[in-house]
């Protein structure tokens, strides 16, 4: 028998087809994000951002993440959270590498930073892609300078990063993914540290239960996921909200909020912790429980709110 040893060499680099980017910042606490698709059939053990202004490197702290594999198709986020400066311009060059060594770049990807000269700074962190209520809200109140990350396309944050900013709002809606075990722990560690956020979105509760993060940091435990207490979805048409506790946060609210479950079919009821009070509660199912629950502490250094459903479903007006 003969016998014929047979070596492939791979020496093609990494295919770069399209980079999708932000040309403009409103700060430099803005996360920038380089969404790059490319080809390339091994695995990319390197993928790097290097980063200047005026022919110097600046070091910046950065992550990247696979979004999506598909044959040869590949779908990379890389997400640089901190080391810019407002009011500049840069470059920045991203690199591929295959398992064999080959390496392709982009070339220079020109952007600049401006500045924000609010007194506060807020974070809204978004697991999907369109603009949620949140920024829309945020852009109309003065003085405060806004930063989004979508988390559907970057990795958890960074501690360095969550602690630039005074308060950070964590918006999931109705993304059963939604908030994963490393980002409880950055939420954790940043309320531990500044102590002002807010979490929106159905089957968070769901996903964490009565486990730490709830108790300690939302403040609150699962009641019951409401999707699965009713016979038929039509049962759910009879939901709604209603206001039980007088407070700043609800004071231009009206008492009664009607619910479009067809927008958010599996919201949570959940139930006071570790001192926090309910300020709305379910209605017009046999199960009830609260709907938002706030805690704030006797010196007003940490204040939660958690919403467990999304907030597009009290928007959008329910079918008749």
């Amino acid at each position: 028998m003969n016998e014929t040893n047979i070596t492939v060499i791979d020496d093609l680099p990494p295919q770069i087809m399209n980079i999708g980017y932000s040309g403009q910042l409103e700060s430099s606490n803005d996360p920038q994000a380089f969404v790059v698709t490319l080809l390339e059939h091994s695995n990319l053990p390197e993928a790097s951002v290097a980063v200047s202004a005026n022919n110097s490197a600046v070091n910046v702290e950065y992550a990247s993440r696979l979004l999506h594999e598909a044959g040869s198709a590949k779908d990379v986020a890389l997400t640089v959270f901190g080391g810019l400066s407002d009011n500049s311009t840069y470059e920045a060059v991203l690199r591929f590498c295959d398992d064999y060594g080959n390496c392709a770049e982009s070339g220079a990807l020109q952007f600049s930073v401006g500045t924000c000269n609010g007194n506060k700074q807020l974070l809204a962190v978004k697991t999907y892609e369109q603009s949620s209520v949140f920024e829309q809200a945020a852009a109309d109140i003065s003085g405060l300078c806004l930063s989004v990350l979508n988390r559907s396309t970057s990795t958890t944050p960074p501690a360095s990063y969550l602690e630039k900013f005074d308060a950070v709002v964590w918006s999931t809606g109705t993304d059963m993914v939604n908030i994963n075990d490393d980002d409880a722990a950055a939420l954790a560690d940043y309320y531990g540290k500044k102590g002002k956020i807010v979490v929106e979105g159905s089957d968070v509760a769901f996903r964490h239960g009565s486990d730490d993060f709830m108790r300690s940091v939302l403040r609150s435990e699962l009641e019951a996921d409401l999707g699965f207490t009713v016979t038929s979805v039509a049962n759910m048409s009879n939901l709604s909200i209603n206001i039980t506790r007088l407070h700043p946060i609800v004071y231009e609210l009206p008492s009664h909020l009607p619910f479009n479950a067809t927008i958010d079919p599996f919201p949570d009821a959940v139930l006071p912790y570790n001192g926090s009070v309910e300020l709305a509660a379910w209605d017009g199912l046999d199960t009830t429980g609260a709907a938002m629950v706030a805690y704030e502490s006797g010196t007003g250094s940490f204040k939660s709110l958690f919403l467990p459903f999304s907030v597009d479903a009290l928007i959008a007006k329910p079918e008749e």
